[in-house]
């Protein structure tokens, strides 16, 4: 693809130059030229809103229908007047100031995958990208993560890291990492699942369970419920950021997976381009339980509920599950067979 351009300062440029108009209308900079696609970067004078454009045939654009539209970008088809015969413009336009940042991470998701030669394709392409960010703005919030749901995050991603340093092929433990996509358990092996919780209480030390599904084991071979008990009152122990980059080194010299775990990320409501506000607080684990979900374990499943009641959401006393507690090298093993069977 060739190297990518610094899209924030070519923005910037653009909207020097905005300061010093009288006109309406837009202005906009080619970018890529060496690319047989016209591409273009924007501002909307009047408005100050940054815009994005892919120039392409008209026989192209003219049955598209409907396009994927958020609460922060605007995509629209335009005849702006200076396209090529035959040429209309697909517009990208950030709608509020807010969601500056994330049209920055939109426009640069597009270029990393964008064909650069074939229109057909690159429409195609912006579409999809476009329809992924999208379901990532009905189910996040553009500010990122909160507070909680960084912790729950935290403790999936150093469950997910330990196991890689533990041995386990990192193609299985990356395949397996299912939280992002709201399976009803976190990770799930051929021979296991396992569901990952953390909590930040000294005292009363409780998980919170969001469905009937989520310890139901009846589908999952066997179940396990790892608890990460959490300090995050000192400066030991890694951040968000942390420790997303421990696990990305460890993804380095394997593309294939990386892909797979920066998409996962995304389907979490991970941007790097949040990442200031994860650099803190730093968590470390103050006590590491593994339980085995099992007959008698506290917890309500699909067939304890009577006709009529559902999307349970309950909490479970740690101390209460003590009984069931097992040795994580048990719990290994269980993958580990099944790992190597596959």
């Amino acid at each position: 693809m060739g190297k990518m351009i610094d899209i924030e300062a070519t923005w910037q440029q653009i909207e020097d130059v905005v300061k010093l108009e009288s006109r309406s209308g837009i202005i906009k900079r080619l970018i890529m030229p060496q690319w047989k696609n016209k591409i273009f970067l924007g501002v909307e004078v009047e408005s100050g809103k940054r815009l994005f454009v892919l120039e392409a045939p008209y026989k192209i654009l003219r049955n598209l229908g409907a396009l994927p539209q958020t609460n922060g970008f605007e995509a629209s088809i335009r005849f702006l007047g200076d396209e090529a015969e035959n040429y209309l413009s697909l517009f990208l336009i950030v709608k509020k100031t807010q969601f500056q940042d994330l049209f920055v991470s939109l426009i640069k998701d597009i270029l990393e995958h964008i064909d650069s030669q074939d229109s057909e394709k690159s429409v195609e392409i912006i579409i999809s990208r476009l329809l992924r960010w999208q379901k990532f703005l009905e189910k996040f919030h553009f500010a990122g993560l909160s507070e909680e749901a960084q912790r729950g995050l935290y403790g999936e991603l150093y469950f997910l890291n330990h196991l890689i340093e533990e041995g386990l092929k990192i193609n299985s433990v990356v395949k397996a990492w299912r939280g992002p996509e709201r399976t009803s358990h976190d990770f799930i092996f051929q021979g296991c699942s396992i569901e990952v919780k953390t909590s930040i209480s000294k005292q009363h030390q409780k998980v919170y369970i969001s469905s009937e599904r989520q310890l139901d084991d009846s589908q999952s071979g066997g179940l396990y419920l790892c608890h990460f008990s959490l300090d995050s009152q000192s400066s030991l122990g890694y951040s968000l950021n942390q420790i997303i980059q421990v696990i990305r080194e460890k993804l380095h010299n394997t593309p294939r997976e990386k892909e797979v775990f920066e998409e996962k990320l995304f389907e979490s409501g991970y941007l790097d381009t949040h990442s200031e506000r994860y650099n803190a607080p730093f968590y470390s684990i103050r006590e590491n339980n593994l339980f085995k979900v099992s007959e008698g374990f506290p917890r309500i499943v699909e067939n304890d509920l009577i006709e009529g009641v559902g999307d349970v959401k309950y909490s479970i006393m740690i101390s209460e599950c003590k009984h069931y507690s097992v040795q994580e090298s048990d719990v290994l093993q269980v993958i580990g067979d099944a790992d190597s069977n596959e």
